[in-house]
This record gives structure tokens, C-alpha cells and sequence, in this order.
């Protein structure tokens, strides 16, 4: 007499199947602790939120710097042009979302400045700048 075998168990997938089961489950079971212990969660959502702010700061002086050195080329080739004020804001949001959980905000004061020649410039208005950027994968992106 045979012993009667299990069709589906020599099947290539059900091992490959049975492998991600595994490998899911053990994974799951690595993630319970953290999932159990909201202080933890708390710092580790605290810590990437300190990151993401001090980063942000930087940032944020970064671009600023490259516009006025933008604004700068320009008023030396006498061509109107715009750039920010000195006072700045800036705002840190969560999003919800794992894959980018913050946006930065950027606020600050533009100047516009028309130019007849080199040397002769005259600012001609003023408009309030939001400039949005996202935290993705430890960094800023605009």
C-alpha cells in the first residue's frame, strides 16, 4: 500500500509560498514590540521630527542664500529683477504619510526692482512668497 501524497505540496510555488509566509510572519513578530510600546513610537516620531526641523532650517537659509546671490548677478548686469527680503518664517506640517511625513513652508517678503542702467535701480513692489518643499527620504525636495 502507497501512503497517498499531497498533490499541492510539490508544487514550486507552494514552497515559495510557504517561505514568504514565513519570512512575513517573522517579520511581523521583529515589529510587534515597537507596535506594543506607544514610547517609542512617540520618540522615534519625535526624533525624525527634530531631524526634519533642524534640516529644514538649513534648508531654507540655502535657498534663500542662492536667491540673493541670484538677485545680486542681476542688479551688477543692471537687469531688473527680484529677490528676498531679510525677515523669513518658516512652518514644519505633518502629512500623514510615511514616505514624505512633513512639508516645510517658506515665507518671506520679495522685493521687485526694475533697473534703467547699471547703478540705477529702484524697487517698484513687494509680494508675500509661500514656497512649499517636501521632507522625502531624509531630505528636502522642492
Amino acid at each position: 500500500m502507497t501512503a497517498a501524497r499531497n498533490p499541492r505540496s510539490h508544487h514550486p510555488l507552494a514552497r515559495t509560498a510557504g517561505l514568504l509566509c514565513a519570512v512575513v510572519m517573522g517579520v511581523s513578530m521583529l515589529a510587534l514590540p515597537a507596535l506594543a510600546d506607544p514610547a517609542a513610537i512617540a520618540s522615534a516620531r519625535g526624533s525624525l521630527r527634530a531631524r526634519a526641523d533642524a534640516s529644514f532650517e538649513r534648508f531654507a537659509e540655502r535657498w534663500l542664500a542662492d536667491l540673493r546671490t541670484r538677485e545680486r548677478q542681476a542688479r551688477r548686469a543692471g537687469q531688473d529683477h527680484s529677490g528676498p527680503g531679510k525677515s523669513f518664517e518658516l512652518e514644519l506640517r505633518p502629512t500623514g504619510r510615511s514616505r514624505s511625513p512633513y512639508v516645510g513652508l517658506l515665507r518671506y517678503t520679495e522685493h521687485r526692482v526694475e533697473c534703467a542702467r547699471v547703478g540705477h535701480c529702484q524697487r517698484v513692489g513687494t509680494q508675500h512668497v509661500t514656497e512649499i518643499f517636501r521632507f522625502q527620504n531624509g531630505k528636502w525636495v522642492y
